[in-house]
């Protein structure tokens, strides 16, 4: 029958029988094993290694882990320079890294949860916790001769040793930690590390094991399933639901050659997490360098003699010689040439991996630079050697290593990036990390505002923008839909979401609804930006400038007269004029553009006459405004305003108000404008453009800019405005590096070649495959099988820049989407779940 492990000290009636190697935990962070051993354990702080943005940024990852084991390694006494002497007082180091693939959650302060999660059932993330343990050692009393005593008696009538002991050295080790930049784990996070077999629930759980793996059983029952089919053979039952595998393996050498710590040759850890291994155990004595130098010295010594004794006698050639003495010069310049700056060493080091499922060649890891060893008959006392505050050792394999090879090897490795809240935006592609995109949170922090989102025709940036859209409705946030392209209509997403549709086609819904006398903070600001508007459209020509100084003034006495809209303000001064002369030269201004607003909608947005209309600043939830059918007539982005046709002056003042109007009706109410096509802004009112980039912070709200001309953005001055970018796919390689030029990375071949990456590799038919190194969403061939979402290089304000993938729900997709094709496949897969 499968029993739970036994560990413990199993004298019946005597002591309980512990799931684990943890009798108990303090608050402090202390934990005492069931062997009475006392250890402090920290969580390392997890960020990108691999997919870093700079080198030097992949090592400082692992900079916290090579300070902490540097400075415990000053803690030891030396009595002399001699291993053998020194040995009993090295400090006792555990790394022990869980990486359990888990369901995705909200957080539980997120005031759209339970949407979310039902939304994304079945979503798999991963829950990674790095911890690092200190054995302490205990002294008796606080240094008095009656504490001493007393502590001896306690230890005498006790049979342990009292907490108080470990006082002195508990507060020395915890002060190395801390300022190495380890923190106290989290409740949950210490559950995951104390029970990551069973994928972070309950450590107490029915098992059975067989040469080369253990399973696990999700209760009693199904292991009793097991047993009748029968226990020792597991391959009538071993893919049954509610049992799992776990191969457990050793690191039997390390063949890795001297680099540098920011070449990605000694990121041994990373590609076992890669290869989807659910836990790594690192364990070990820190050793002074001091130490290990001279240990080195006496080594090397007597390998050189003995390499130059075998080439003598013709059995090393000279090349192989030269090598290896090469190998020892790099040893010897690491320990002696570092100015007192040597990395400690950890020595008798074992390394055990616990690799997910049945594994039969655990060298097929992808960790080329290790050779593993399956640890056979030895599985259940692998599995406690990990476990925290473990006395158990199970590894014959042990190794003295450099604190370096650890540091960095990827060990402290997370491919996160995003806000704290707020949408969800995806996960990352490498470790399925949640993103969260917050329209607060450069309100919160002194850096600029603008949020761009880089990505070509095609590419899924509109359906990134509407999942963001009606995320941010759902929790109340006001937004703002610009969508300037001709035929687009959005409208069936955004009033799922309860939102509302302006469209510039339409003289009665769009009246008004850019009015600048409607949003703007004060009267004085409304008149100018009116007056402005209509100036720009200028349907007097040559004759434009007699009529400024009039529009200003008429604009403005109509607001004094009550007016809420600005053809409602000229109607209303031109009623009031009583002077003859005066009141002609008003008619003869007004005229014109009474007769446009009776034709064109693009003008009535701005130019309201019907009072009772609704403007931007009274609409909650998500606000699409689309030009519909119309076709704006944008000039280039060099042609000079007098130059411009009157369809582009139009086109230009609309686009204008549409994204300078939006600005002020969301002004101090944190709320978000997407603009799509955002060429069109920073194109042809690039001063507006950089003037939100200017003030959008201040005035809290979020502009984020869709586009896929990157060069635009980049003469536009917006570039000095943006703090977060995200890049998918681009056709063009030009434009590829201005975006990666805009986000600050460097355009590598690698980058380049994922961005512009065509999504399917092959020519016609059967040849055709997905091409997983596009950024592009791909699709099983010959269907609309979504495969994978787009993917976008995402950088965040703490600076990091990771590869997100979309996460689009079945329920947002049928809402959203207008290719039949798309809902056509929705329903085939939502038939196929049922």
């Amino acid at each position: 029958m499968a029993k739970p492990p036994r560990v413990g000290n199993t004298a019946a009636g005597a002591t309980p029988d512990f799931p684990t190697m943890v009798k108990k935990r303090y608050t402090d962070g202390r934990i005492v094993g069931i062997d009475n051993s006392v250890w402090l354990y920290r969580s390392v702080p997890l960020s990108p290694v691999s997919e870093a943005r700079t080198a030097q940024d992949a090592v400082a990852a692992g900079g916290a882990i090579q300070g902490a084991i540097n400075e415990l390694s000053r803690m030891t006494k030396l009595r002399n320079k001699q291993r053998a002497l020194n040995q009993k007082s090295y400090r006792q180091v555990h790394l022990l890294l869980s990486n359990v693939p888990t369901y995705f959650k909200t957080p539980i302060d997120n005031p759209i949860r339970d949407y979310l999660d039902s939304e994304h059932v079945g979503l798999t993330t991963y829950n990674r916790v790095l911890l690092f343990g200190v054995r302490l050692t205990p002294q008796l009393g606080d240094g008095t001769l009656r504490s001493a005593w007393e502590s001896a008696v306690e230890s005498l009538a006790s049979g342990g040793t009292p907490m108080s002991d470990f006082d002195a050295d508990f507060k020395a080790v915890d002060t190395i930690l801390t300022r190495a930049g380890l923190t106290k784990p989290s409740s949950t996070d210490f559950r995951y590390a104390n029970a990551w077999w069973n994928y972070g629930a309950n450590a107490d759980v029915p098992y059975t094991y067989h040469d080369e793996h253990v399973h696990y059983f999700s209760s009693s029952a199904t292991a009793r399933i097991a047993e009748e089919i029968d226990i020792n053979d597991c391959s009538g039952w071993r893919d049954m639901d509610g049992t799992h595998a776990i191969t457990f393996s050793a690191v039997e050498s390390f063949e890795l050659p001297y680099v540098s710590a920011t070449e990605d040759a000694g990121r041994w850890a990373s590609r076992l997490v890669e290869s989807d291994a659910l836990a790594i155990s690192i364990r070990g004595l820190v050793e002074p360098p001091v130490v290990t130098r001279e240990v080195m010295r006496k080594q090397i010594v007597n390998y050189r003699a003995e390499l130059t004794e075998r080439q003598e006698k013709n059995k090393l050639d000279r090349a192989e010689l030269d090598e290896k003495l090469g190998e020892l010069d790099n040893v010897e310049r690491a320990y002696a040439g570092s100015n007192g700056n040597a990395p400690a060493t950890l020595i008798e080091t074992s390394t055990i991996v616990a690799l997910r499922g049945i594994v039969e060649d655990v060298n097929d890891t992808g960790a080329y630079q290790l050779q593993m060893s399956a640890m056979q008959n030895r599985q259940p006392g692998a599995w406690a050697e990990m476990m925290v505050a473990s006395s158990i050792r199970a590894n014959p394999y042990l190794e003295d290593l450099p604190s370096s090879t650890i540091a960095y090897s990827g060990l402290p490795s997370l491919s996160n990036v995003g806000d704290r809240t707020g949408a969800l935006f995806g996960l990352t592609e490498r470790d399925r990390q949640p993103v969260w995109l917050s329209p607060v949170a450069v309100a919160d922090e002194d850096t600029p505002p603008v949020f761009l989102v880089a990505a070509g025709s095609g590419s899924g940036k509109t359906m990134l923008l509407l999942n963001l859209a009606d995320q941010q409705a759902r929790v109340g946030i006001p937004n703002v839909i610009i969508d300037p392209k001709v035929g687009s209509d959005h409208s069936p997403s955004v009033l799922a979401s309860g939102g509302q549709v302006i469209s510039l086609d339409d003289l009665t819904s769009s009246d008004g609804a850019l009015d600048a006398l409607r949003f703007a903070a004060s009267p004085a600001v409304g008149v100018d930006m009116a007056a402005s508007a209509i100036i720009t459209v200028n349907p007097w020509g040559p004759d434009v400038h007699k009529y400024e100084v009039p529009l200003y003034t008429a604009i403005g006495r109509g607001v004094e007269l009550g007016a809420t809209c600005t053809g409602q303000a000229l109607q209303l001064a031109y009623e009031d004029e009583t002077n003859e002369k005066y009141k002609a030269q008003l008619k003869e201004m007004i005229d014109p553009l009474f007769r446009i607003a009776g034709t064109s909608a693009l003008f009535r947005s701005f130019f309201g006459i019907n009072p009772q209309s609704r403007g931007l600043r009274v609409a909650d939830g998500t606000t699409l405004i689309k030009v519909g059918d119309y076709r704006l007539e944008l000039p280039s982005p060099d042609t000079p305003r007098e130059a411009m046709s009157f369809p582009q002056r139009m086109a230009v003042a609309t686009v204008k108000m549409m994204f300078t109007g939006a600005g002020l009706a969301l002004t101090g109410r944190d709320g978000v404008i997407h603009q799509d096509e955002a060429w069109v802004v920073t194109g042809t009112t690039p001063e507006e453009a950089e003037r939100a980039g200017r003030l959008a912070r201040s005035q809290r709200f979020l502009p984020i800019f869709y586009s896929q001309d990157l060069t635009g953005a980049i003469d536009s001055k917006l570039v000095n405005h943006v703090s977060r970018v995200a890049i998918g796919p681009l056709d063009d390689e030009v434009q590829a590096r201005a975006a990666l030029t805009i986000a600050k990375l460097e355009a590598t071949p690698e980058r380049l070649g994922r961005i512009t990456a065509r999504k399917s590799m092959g020519s016609t038919g059967e040849d055709v495959a997905p091409n997983w190194n596009s950024l592009r969403p791909l699709y099983e061939p010959g269907t609309r099988n979504n495969l994978r979402g787009t993917v976008f290089i995402t950088s965040d304000l703490a600076g990091r820049a990771v590869p997100v993938e979309v996460k689009l729900s079945p329920g947002f997709l049928k809402r959203a989407s207008t290719n039949r094709l798309d809902l056509d496949a929705w329903n085939l897969q939502t038939l196929a779940a049922e």
